[in-house]
């Protein structure tokens, strides 16, 4: 949408991903990245998307969410499950059914946390007021998917290229590994050299 819409809407998320914010979830990324890892070496093999890249950006988002963690493996299998079947496939058609499904439960969540807020990210969404009116449920519920979508999806493309990357070429893993300064800038530079998201459109 267009100013000053959009400018209301965006506050309705801007200070729960405020660089302060953001750094809090920091403790939480690495508990999680160590979960992960940890089953990784109890099963003494890894597939670094299956095992890293997805379940550990969709446990940080999902639970900053709200979202009971009963629902975060279908939740996570329905979002990558849309971006990784050609569209019109029999698995294309059931990720796009387990999509829906993920909306409808987004919506559930909403309606609990107008009705019973807590310290998390869907109470937010779903509680922020413009100018003393709660926003509609509807865009209550397209902020929370674009937010779970972004903190999934886009994470694991990101850090899935990123990994691919330094296994292709084991000179950058060595310096990154002797030098692990150099992590912030080599972030960005994976950031503008594998998108995560290339079909911006309006």
């Amino acid at each position: 949408s267009d100013p000053p819409e959009w400018k209301d809407h965006r506050r309705t998320i801007a200070a729960l991903l405020s660089p302060l914010a953001s750094e809090a979830l920091r403790t939480r990324a690495r508990y999680w990245a160590d979960h992960h890892l940890d089953r990784v070496i109890e099963q003494g093999a890894c597939d670094l998307v299956d095992d890293l890249t997805v379940p550990v950006p969709a446990s940080v988002v999902l639970e900053w969410m709200g979202l009971p963690r009963s629902d975060w493996e279908w939740c996570w299998t329905a979002f990558h499950g849309v971006s990784a079947h050609p569209n019109g496939t029999p698995e294309h058609r059931r990720a796009t059914d387990a999509y829906a499904d993920v909306m409808a439960r987004l919506t559930e969540e909403l309606r609990d946390r107008v009705r019973n807020p807590r310290d998390d990210a869907l109470t937010t969404i779903a509680c922020h007021e413009i100018d003393g009116v709660r926003i509609a449920e509807d865009v209550a519920r397209s902020i929370a998917f674009l937010t779970v979508t972004g903190g999934i999806d886009t994470t694991t493309s990101f850090t899935g290229a990123a990994l691919l990357h330094l296994s292709e070429h084991p000179a950058d893993r060595r310096r990154l590994l002797d030098d692990p300064a150099l992590l912030p800038v080599a972030t960005e530079e994976f950031l503008r050299y594998y998108p995560p998201a290339r079909t911006h459109a309006r």
